[in-house]
């Protein structure tokens, strides 16, 4: 087992949990007091960092994962296997709104969108100085608001389901 949680996702009548080195494990929502996981790692490579989980709930059993160092990767069966869908970002961060659309963080200062499942994604944002994207998260209330969080260079707001960008820092 691996103890080094670095990311939660909750659908489909599982929790999915990412762990860094040792790959995605998963235990069914109602054994949430059980001490079972089962390591879910078919189709993941040899890189089992897991930086980010998200799951898409208007696809049933689907899930996304960042890998550090070695993308993106989709399941559609709740974690049974996983296949790359972008290995040449390479991602800090993700974050999903309720529209399914998937929004990608970098370790260089880029954020990328997805409008259909991964399988291709836009450059929607350069933070000038290159800092970091280390999280991103979509207000549930209002999907079209997109907030991300950066080493260095504060936080960053969309409101246009990452069209533009504003700076947001307190001061």
């Amino acid at each position: 087992s691996n103890t080094d949680i670095r990311a939660l996702a909750v659908g489909d009548g599982y929790i999915l949990a990412g762990s860094y080195g040792g790959g995605i494990f998963r235990t069914p929502t109602g054994a949430i007091t059980s001490s079972v996981w089962t390591a879910q790692n078919t189709g993941l490579g040899s890189n089992l960092s897991c930086l980010g989980l998200v799951y898409d709930k208007n696809n049933v059993g689907t899930f996304y994962a960042v890998l550090s160092g070695a993308g993106i990767y989709k399941t559609t069966n709740a974690g049974n296997s996983w296949t790359a869908i972008n290995t040449d970002i390479l991602t800090s961060c993700i974050a999903i709104d309720s529209s399914s659309n998937l929004y990608i963080g970098t370790s260089n200062g880029k954020i990328y969108t997805s409008t259909n499942g991964g399988t291709s994604f836009t450059l929607s944002f350069t933070q000038g100085s290159g800092f970091p994207i280390t999280c991103l998260a979509v207000d549930p209330n209002t999907a079209a608001d997109v907030f991300a969080g950066t080493t260095g260079a504060g936080m960053y707001v969309s409101v246009n389901s990452g069209s533009t960008w504003t700076q947001r820092n307190s001061n």
